[in-house]
C-alpha cells in the first residue's frame, strides 16, 4: 500500500494553476475519509493510496464533498483564515490539481 501526504501551505501565489475558476468541483466516489482531529486521512479505495490532509486541505475536502466552486472554496478559506496571503486562489487551485491528479475529486460541470 503507498502513502502520501497531501497538504496546502500557502504559498503566496507562487504556483501557476490551472483550474476552471467557475468550474464546480466535488470529492470522487472512489475516494473515502475518516477525520483524525483537525485532520482527515482519504484512501483511494481503486488504487488502495491513502493521503493525510491537514487542516487547511481538510477545510478544502470538507467543500468539495458538497460540490463548489475554486471561488466559492477560496470564500470558505479566507472565512477560516482572514490573514491568509494575496495568493491564496493559486494556491487553493493548486492543491485541487493535486486532488484531481490523484483522481480524489473531479470537476462536475
Amino acid at each position: 500500500m503507498m502513502r502520501a501526504i497531501v497538504t496546502c501551505e500557502f504559498r503566496g501565489g507562487i504556483m501557476q494553476a490551472s483550474i476552471d475558476r467557475n468550474a464546480i468541483y466535488r470529492a470522487s466516489v472512489s475516494a473515502i475519509e475518516s477525520r483524525l482531529g483537525d485532520e482527515t486521512v482519504l484512501l483511494h479505495v481503486v488504487s488502495g493510496t491513502y493521503f493525510g490532509l491537514d487542516l487547511v486541505g481538510s477545510l478544502i475536502w470538507s467543500r468539495m464533498k458538497i460540490g463548489e466552486t475554486l471561488g466559492d472554496v477560496c470564500v470558505s478559506v479566507r472565512d477560516h483564515f482572514p490573514s491568509a496571503p494575496p495568493g491564496l486562489e493559486t494556491d487553493v487551485a493548486a492543491f485541487m490539481e493535486q486532488l484531481i491528479a490523484q483522481d480524489l475529486i473531479e470537476e462536475i460541470t
